[in-house]
């Protein structure tokens, strides 16, 4: 009995957490055939915190790879770039060799290179050729590499999602996560 009522109590906590995440999902319209990702989810001008919960449903929906080049200054994401690649391969969707300009001529202090990976496991680290890409990017830098961050978004079942940050070494850590029950 005890079990049965745990168990009740614990499908309906689910029920309340996964009606959470289909509300904030609801609050995104899903992109058109040919809209562009950036367009669809509007991602220039949004705040860290609403640029990465944009991705993080936009990335989500897509089922493949999406490569996206933020271009920050004081929090706002004030250019942004998107690719859609293959289930498990993407890159940048502009030339790498520009970003030095665009830093400058836009007086970014950060460049957030985002990717996912489409596995709803709730689990992932960045994969060699993802460190070997940041490692590029950085000496197409030049003295902007200290700008670049890198980050990957993957999800659990329930689509909640986890945004994490590595470096060029391999080396990773959370930087933010939704979490509904929170």
């Amino acid at each position: 009995r005890q079990w049965s009522d745990r168990s009740t109590e614990i499908a309906d906590q689910i029920s309340r957490l996964r009606g959470k995440v289909a509300s904030i999902f609801e609050m995104y319209p899903e992109r058109k055939k040919g809209e562009q990702f950036k367009r669809a989810y509007y991602l220039t001008g949004k705040s860290l915190h609403g640029l990465e919960e944009a991705l993080s449903i936009g990335m989500y929906r897509e089922k493949r790879e999406v490569f996206v080049t933020a271009f920050m200054r004081a929090g706002i994401a004030v250019r942004v770039t998107a690719s859609i690649g293959f289930p498990h391969r993407c890159s940048s969707a502009d030339k790498p060799s520009l970003w030095k300009e665009h830093v400058n001529r836009l007086a970014c202090d950060e460049i957030r290179q985002y990717h996912n990976h489409p596995v709803h496991n709730g689990k992932t680290r960045p994969s060699i050729l993802d460190i070997r890409t940041t490692r590029t990017l950085q000496s197409m830098l030049g003295a902007h590499e200290t700008k670049l961050r890198s980050l990957i978004i993957c999800w659990n079942r329930i689509r909640e999602w986890k945004v994490l940050e590595y470096d060029d070494k391999g080396q990773y850590w959370l930087h933010s996560e939704f979490d509904a029950a929170a």
